[in-house]
């Protein structure tokens, strides 16, 4: 089966798939929410509010500043029943692409917005499982779904309302045109284009992870067997770009339009500080007219999220200025710091990598009940809130750290298969490269996740499930490859 043709079985299987991953969801009583939803929620409001004209002051205050000054925007933040945005910026660390498509979704139904990244799971999963096991594809994609349904985290991410179950589509996209380009027609080659262009557009880590995985695709064209196709290499790159694109173009507007150009808080001072390199920096008496962090001495608390985001934290309570400052003066004052101590950066950031890379349950869910009671008031509407609250998240009847245990040996048995092929030599055409694509990707996820962030089990829990579904679509593959054999 080369080119499915999208015969109704095939449909079927594509609508099971999609299915299967939103019970998780329905079982819940609603999709599962971050406290990071209510920045893309707000983001894309203010995006829709802006481009039809019909943005106000609670517009205003989801995303700058306002001339006046902070108190102005405190108090229109608080009459419009959103928290403050005390700072005189948009941040481009909740992507406004993401934004709208969970606000225009959302705005119809919630449940809209799980399958419809269900369902863009499930075509790219038919598309992997077609081109690589095209001996039993069917009976490959079907066990696939049922096994990420149960002992994968893939479902609980399909049912987030983040943009996270699109970090996995990112090698996933980079495979399927640079490795069975051969096997698409032109909607699905558009179709995965699309996908691959937004994922970049969605989340800072996915363009770094993005170009690690091409760098990965270049050195893999060494070995003639597993050179990725020109025209494929020639989409990624175009997806890529037009993705950063997008990031650049949002960057241009938003200056245009409100004055200001974007800005992320400075998550990186915030890891050099709990990490050690910055804080020393600061200890050692750096000057403050260098960098607005030199001011923070003494730091009576070293905790990046503290720091970040705690009432009483230095960047929470600085005066727009230094907030500015500290985000502009970000990668310099880590790379400053790092340099001036590398022995502590490196222990740290390999401290972090490996610590991260071992962290893939679904602990973070168990969050919901402090996000019901500290985020989700400022922005879902009284129902929702009321389905929500009441939701097996937030009651806690969800069994997060049963499913967690059950996904961690699942997980750890699916490598040991992998790593079990590989060693017997038996993975069909383009397996071997599916296979360093995914196990690069689980590095790279945690190398730009434990260094760039705090570790955490979402980080890596997004992106984990692919191992479960290579190695199961792989197994069915090898044994009606075997059984082929045998009877000719």
């Amino acid at each position: 089966m080369d080119k499915s043709n999208w015969h109704l079985e095939v449909i079927v299987a594509v609508l099971l798939f999609a299915s299967l991953q939103t019970l998780p969801a329905v079982m819940n009583g609603f999709p599962f929410v971050f406290f990071d939803t209510r920045g893309y929620f707000n983001a894309g409001k203010a995006v829709i509010e802006v481009a039809f004209g019909s943005q106000s002051d609670a517009t205003s205050a989801l995303v700058i500043q306002a001339a006046e000054g902070i108190d102005a925007i405190s108090k229109t933040a608080a009459s419009t029943g959103f928290e403050s945005v005390d700072h005189n910026k948009i941040s481009m660390s909740r992507s406004p692409y993401y934004g709208v498509l969970i606000y225009l979704l959302w705005s119809i139904d919630p449940y809209l917005l799980v399958f419809f990244q269900a369902m863009i799971v499930a075509v790219f999963a038919w598309l992997v499982c077609r081109g690589v096991a095209p001996d039993r594809p069917l009976t490959a994609y079907g066990l696939c779904a049922v096994v990420c349904t149960l002992v994968t985290p893939l479902p609980y991410f399909s049912g987030y309302a983040m943009p996270d179950v699109y970090s996995a589509m990112v090698p996933l996209g980079i495979f399927i045109l640079c490795y069975l380009r051969s096997h698409l027609d032109w909607y699905e080659w558009g179709f995965v284009w699309i996908v691959l262009a937004a994922s970049v557009a969605f989340h800072s880590t996915h363009v770094l992870l993005s170009f690690g995985l091409i760098l990965v695709i270049s050195v893999l064209a060494i070995w003639p067997s597993h050179r990725a196709s020109l025209r494929g290499l020639i989409s990624v790159l175009t997806a890529f770009g037009a993705g950063i694109l997008g990031i650049i173009t949002f960057a241009v507007v938003a200056h245009a339009v409100f004055g200001t150009w974007p800005a992320n808080a400075p998550f990186l001072t915030a890891r050099g500080l709990e990490d050690g390199p910055v804080a020393e920096m600061i200890t050692e008496g750096c000057d403050a007219e260098s960098f607005a962090i030199c001011g923070a001495d003494p730091f009576r608390n070293r905790d990046s999220q503290i720091f970040l985001w705690g009432k009483d934290g230095f960047y929470q309570s600085a005066d727009v200025k230094t907030k500015l400052r500290l985000s502009a003066e970000d990668l310099s004052v880590f790379i400053t710091a790092a340099k001036a101590h590398p022995t502590a950066q490196f222990t740290a950031s390999i401290r972090n990598i490996t610590e991260q890379i071992s962290m893939f349950g679904l602990f973070e869910f168990m969050t919901a009940p402090r996000v019901f009671s500290e985020s989700a008031p400022h922005y879902l509407s009284d129902g929702d809130l009321k389905a929500y609250g009441g939701s097996r998240a937030v009651t806690g009847l969800f069994p997060f750290e049963g499913l967690s245990i059950a996904i961690y040996v699942f997980v750890l048995l699916c490598l040991g298969v992998l790593f079990y092929m590989i060693g017997r030599c038996v993975l069909p055409e383009h397996g071997a490269v599916l296979i360093v694509l995914v196990l690069a990707a689980l590095l790279g996820n945690a190398v730009i996740s434990g260094v760039l962030s705090d570790p955490h089990h979402r980080y890596q829990a997004r992106i984990i499930w692919l191992l479960p579904f290579i190695a199961t679509m792989l197994t069915v593959q090898v044994a009606a490859a075997a059984r082929r054999i045998q009877h000719h």
